[in-house]
């Protein structure tokens, strides 16, 4: 079995800058976001939740153990340490 991935991106959603948690339709998955807080949108078709550090670091938390998370295009072109 294939491990589950969660593809982070960058979203505006209500006008305001999301984080955008793409992945296949998984219960499992549905229930980790659903702790954090995170919120579906029918509109763009995912969960989301604010863009912040603070929600960054509850998706690494959240899925460890559960799920990669694939940051590339998230962290793409951010400086590091």
């Amino acid at each position: 079995m294939d491990e589950k991935r969660i593809a982070l991106r960058h979203l505006v959603h209500k006008g305001k800058p999301q984080i955008s948690l793409v992945f296949p339709k998984d219960r499992e998955l549905n229930l980790v976001v659903k702790t954090i807080g995170a919120e579906w949108s029918g509109t763009p078709r995912c969960w989301y939740l604010r863009n912040n550090p603070q929600n960054v670091k509850k998706i690494f938390a959240a899925a460890k153990g559960k799920a990669w998370i694939d940051g590339k295009e998230f962290f793409k072109g951010a400086e590091c340490c």
